[in-house]
C-alpha cells in the first residue's frame, strides 16, 4: 500500500488538517482512498475512495498541491510488457481525484 499526504488547502495558513492518499492493491479490490488527519486530535478518519485506479502503488503528490501521480502495477500497458505512472488533478475543496493521462513507465515487473 503506498501512502502520500499533503495539506488541506484552507483559509488558514497552518491548517489543522492534512489529506492524506492511500493506494489500495488488492485483487478484489483497488483504487486511491482518501482520508482525513486531523492533526491536534491525532485522529485518521475512515478512508473514502477518491479514484479508481487498477493496481496503484507508489504515490506522489506534486509540490504544488494540484496533482497526484501513482505508479501502476500492470504486467502489460498498451499490449506491451511494462506498467504505467498515472496522473489525476486533486480538487481543492473536496480532495477527489479526476484522472488526467496515464503513460507506460517503459518497465516491466521484474516477474515476467
Amino acid at each position: 500500500m503506498g501512502v502520500s499526504g499533503r495539506s488541506a488547502r484552507s483559509g488558514a495558513p497552518h491548517s489543522a488538517e492534512t489529506l492524506v492518499y492511500l493506494a489500495l492493491h488488492r485483487a478484489e479490490k483497488s483504487g486511491i482512498y482518501l482520508s482525513r488527519l486531523d492533526k491536534a486530535a491525532g485522529r485518521l478518519a475512515k478512508p473514502d475512495l477518491a479514484a479508481e485506479a487498477t493496481s496503484p502503488s507508489f504515490l506522489a503528490v506534486h509540490p504544488n498541491g494540484r496533482f497526484l501521480y501513482a505508479v501502476v502495477e500492470v504486467n502489460k500497458f498498451d499490449g506491451k510488457p511494462a506498467g504505467a505512472v498515472s496522473a489525476f488533478a486533486i480538487d481543492p475543496q473536496s480532495g477527489k481525484l479526476s484522472a488526467l493521462n496515464e503513460q507506460s513507465s517503459m518497465g516491466a515487473d521484474r516477474a515476467i
